[in-house]
This record gives C-alpha cells, structure tokens and sequence, in this order.
C-alpha cells in the first residue's frame, strides 16, 4: 500500500507540469473588495497589488478582482483561461467590446452554473478569449463561499486540451487505486470482522467520492436547471472526509492503548464536525468550510504528537512511521496553510486529490490488528488491509 500510494504520488507530480509552462500571462494584479459593491467601472484605473501566480486568501465574503495581461499567441488569436479548483461558486470574465474602452462583455462560470453553459466541455472551469492585439487587458471577479484560491493560467486551445487530459488521468490512476483499496478491504472485513477494517471501507467509499467532487467530476451529472446541487454535495462531503478519516483514526490509534485523556481530545474534534453540516443547513457554509479547514490543521497536529508518543510499537517500526508521517505532513501541511489564506497557495489540481487521505495512511499501514489484543494493550503486527 505504501509503494503504490507514494507511486500515484509520483506519477502526479510528474504529469501535472507547472502551471507556468505554457502560460501567456505577463501581469497578475489583485484588488480586494470587502464589500462585494463595486463594479468594473469602480476598478478600472484604481490601483492593484500585484500578486504571484496564485491567490490564496482564506475563508473571507471579500469579492477579489484580479486584473491579467495576456499576450498573443503564436498561432492564431485563441486563448484559453484556466482556473482551479473547481469549486469555487462564481468567476467572472471582463474583456474588452470594440473600441470602446469604457465598453466591456462578461461572462459567468463557477459550481453554481450549468455545466453545459461553460465555454470548453471541461470540468476545470475556463473562458476562451481573443487576443487580437500583441496583448489585451481582462479583468476577473471572484466571489465564493469556499476558501479564496485561484490557480489562474493561460494557454493555447491544444496545450489546455493537453493539461486537462493529463489531469484526467491522474485523476482516473488514482481512483482506480483507491478502488482497488476499497475491494480489497471489503474482501478482508468478509472474512475477518474487524471493526476497523469495515470502518476503513466506509471511509474509503466517501473518500472517493468526495476525490470526484473536489475535482469537478459532478457537475456534468447535475441537471441544468439546479447547477447548485453540485456545490452543496461537495461541501458535505469535504467535511465527511475529514470526518470519516478522524473516526477512522481514532479507531486505529485506540488499538495502541493510549491515555484516555489523549484520546478523549479526538472525541472533541470528531464531535465539532456534525456542527459543519448543522451550519450548512443553517446557510452558513463559509463558516463551516473554514471550521472544517481549522479542524483539518488541528487534527494533523494533535495527530503527529500522538505518533510520537506511541510506545506500543517496536522501535524501527516506530521511527519508520514517524518519518513517513513527516514527510506527508511536509507535503499537505503547506495546502492546509494556503487553504486559510495564511500562506501563498500552491498547484492544487494533484494535491487536492491527495490531500484527503493523508490523515489516514500512516496509522492505516502501520496499525496492528485487532486480534492482537491483550487486556487493552496490543502486540504489533501490520494490518491485514494494507
């Protein structure tokens, strides 16, 4: 299990080429609207704060304009404008009308509009453009109850054709690993029982799917006529995930007899996700997607400090573990920092896929099994799901 998740790792740092490749921006710059009011005559001409080639800034009801140059290019005048991820609620597009500089056409896209209204059959949201001249202005308004990230880049219509299938297949590797996960536990839990094994085949199955919504992969099933659907599914499953990985954590970390106490606070964590979904219903998404953002922090904090107080495991199998641990934290920990807006945000498309399962994996490997038990204290041996 190891091998091949750090081999899905692999293949998708490899595929997923950096954003700036074949880029045809020349300038990003940003204006933060706190009160969502202002119009596209407000911000022409008002000062921008230029920004990298992504924006990060966390859980906020700040409408975010962001003001692009791009240049020609070499063939034709097509060009492509890619955004991720794909769940942001609503991006619009500004450019230019004519001659008329104080004229401008818009258009909409983002997980609350129709799939079949998008400019490109994608599920990476995008617009395509022309660029008649050796470079044009475009301007773009971001409003989204999720957290505020834009992966923005601009391509030629066959390198953004090129990007999206490899993304697919990255996509498409990965889940069929993950499903082959799920078959295999399910075979184990038919014929072993162990609690922890069945609670890995529930997580399992919701991790998938919410690995599907994340990268889009519901909107083109959504009826035309309620596009929003798709957001909502998406939001209950990003904190499912968190949740089913915690609970599945908690199962695997109790076979290692720790304190009571220690254990006691993933009892509260667990229990501050059900308040997610209660504020969801309430309307009150944002703030639920960014208690559930805070929670996913905590835990891997709360986490790593109890893999190093573990003491039931052998020594080399203890440090091996740690060491797996640090590296998965130095890999997601930067997206969950970006996710609240406290660190520039990175590529998302790969790592979001990944993402979600890294509270899990560690203990999932190194977990013993449940028959090993012994009045409460466990003798290790590796689980029979990996």
């Amino acid at each position: 299990m190891l091998f091949l998740n750090l081999l899905a790792l692999l293949v998708g740092m490899i595929v997923a080429q950096p954003a700036g490749a074949g880029d045809l921006i020349t300038a990003r710059a940003v204006l933060e609207d706190p009160s969502g009011l202002l119009t596209i005559a407000d911000v022409v001409g008002r000062d921008f704060e230029p920004m990298s080639s992504a924006l990060s800034k966390g859980y906020t009801a700040s409408a975010f304009w962001l003001r692009i140059d791009v240049r020609a290019p070499a063939k034709g005048h097509e060009v492509v404008l890619r955004m991720r991820p794909t769940y942001l609620d609503e991006i619009r597009l500004f450019e230019p009308h004519g001659g008329d500089p104080r004229g401008w056409k818009t258009r909409v896209t983002g997980d609350r509009y129709p799939y079949d209204a998008r400019d490109r059959p994608a599920v990476i949201p995008s617009f395509v453009v022309h660029v008649t001249g050796p470079q044009s202005t475009y301007y773009l308004r971001l409003v989204t109850t999720s957290t505020v990230r834009l992966d923005l880049d601009a391509m030629e219509p066959h390198e953004a054709d090129q990007k999206d299938h490899q993304l697919d297949l990255v996509q498409e590797f990965f889940v069929l690993i993950m499903l082959w996960l799920l078959l295999w536990a399910m075979h184990d839990y038919w014929y072993s029982r162990q609690p922890e094994v069945g609670l890995f085949c529930v997580y399992q199955i919701v991790y998938i799917l919410g690995a599907l919504a994340i990268r889009g992969y519901l909107a083109p099933w959504i009826p035309a006529k309620a596009p929003e659907i798709a957001s909502a599914i998406t939001n209950v499953l990003i904190v499912g995930v968190t949740f089913m990985g915690l609970w599945l954590n908690r199962a695997l970390l109790k076979i290692y007899a720790l304190p009571t106490l220690l254990i006691k606070g993933l009892n509260v964590c667990l229990l501050s996700l059900p308040m997610a979904w209660l504020a969801m219903a309430l309307d009150q998404t944002r703030w639920a997607l960014h208690m559930n953002a805070v929670m996913l922090l905590v835990q891997w904090v709360y986490f790593m400090a109890l893999v190093f107080s573990l003491q039931q495991v052998p020594l080399l199998n203890r440090l091996a573990l740690q060491i797996f641990c640090g590296v998965i934290a130095f890999l997601v920990l930067p997206l969950y920092l970006s996710m609240l807006g406290w660190l520039t945000a990175i590529e998302s498309d790969v790592w979001t896929m990944l993402v979600f399962s890294s509270m899990v994996w560690p203990t999932a490997v190194w977990a013993p099994s449940s028959s090993t038990r012994v009045r409460g204290r466990c003798v290790y041996r590796r689980a029979p799901i990996i």
